[in-house]
């Protein structure tokens, strides 16, 4: 699995899929950083098969309504230090991923890990 952490979501994120061993990127390191539209951050997860991992509702929305992004991971922790957004990623990585085999999209809730489609 190959991961594209959105804007809002610390860089710090890339590292932990990382250590994990995943592949992924923030958007910080595409052509435009992170000034990239979403219809771009879209076409590039499509065209290299990467997981969007976002708090952006349009994301989500763009999913439900046309299937795209193919993946997504809708994070809705709120607002929290990194350190622990860190530390929930690091708790919470292989539920994820079990998580994105059974599904197309998947929140990230502070009490749980949710399948919606």
């Amino acid at each position: 699995m190959q991961f594209l952490i959105d804007a809002q979501l610390p860089p710090s994120w890339v590292k932990i899929f990382q250590s994990h061993g995943f592949k992924a990127i923030h958007t910080r390191d595409l052509e435009k950083g992170n000034l990239s539209s979403d219809q771009i951050i879209i076409e590039l997860s499509e065209r290299n098969n990467w997981i969007i991992v976002t708090k952006d509702s349009d994301f989500y929305y763009s999913h439900i309504t046309t299937g795209k992004p193919n993946k997504l991971v809708f994070v809705k922790l709120g607002n929290m230090r990194i350190k622990s957004a860190n530390g929930y990623l690091n708790s919470n990585i292989q539920t994820l991923i079990k998580a994105l085999k059974q599904g197309s999209l998947v929140e990230l809730w502070a009490d749980g890990i949710t399948v919606i489609s």
